[in-house]
């Protein structure tokens, strides 16, 4: 439950400017497990006010031991090469919004590391497929029918 709290927090942090800061703006938003070897593969996707907004974890660090003055530092994700993908039935993609992914740090218990992808708005029962490339390999999931309509998982 923790674990899923932080991504939350994470996703609603990561907004681009000008979006609404406020869970209480998330109309829908679901988890899609790619089972990444990594164990980062818990992709948040979410419906925001004015986009669709793709959360990607790339690196996680244990807590510094108590006392310690060392600073946690970013991940180096220009090494991971991270795109993601939104599909559509009809085989389109959803456009993505400036193209690129905005690294994000959350700490607390450790500190974790995400990037967030905005998409343009669509409903996300038009959403049939996640495509994400990381390190080189692509990995994709389809999207069950309904998947809309999932209670949001926080």
């Amino acid at each position: 439950m923790k674990h899923q709290t932080l991504m939350l927090f994470a996703l609603v942090v990561a907004l681009p400017l000008g979006s609404l800061r406020s869970s209480e703006h998330i109309t829908k938003a679901f988890v899609v497990d790619l089972k990444l070897p990594d164990g980062l593969g818990r992709l948040i996707v979410s419906e925001q006010p004015t986009l669709i907004s793709v959360q990607v974890p790339v690196a996680s660090r244990p807590p510094l031991p108590s006392g310690s003055k060392e600073e946690p530092l970013a991940p180096d994700v220009s090494k991971l090469g991270v795109q993601v993908w939104l599909l559509r039935a009809d085989g389109t993609v959803i456009s993505q919004q400036r193209g690129g992914g905005s690294l994000v740090g959350i700490g607390g218990q450790g500190m974790n590391w995400f990037l967030g992808f905005p998409f343009a708005k669509v409903p996300l029962s038009e959403i049939s497929g996640i495509v994400l490339r990381k390190a080189g390999k692509l990995y994709c999931h389809e999207l069950p029918v309904g998947h809309a309509s999932v209670t949001p998982h926080y």
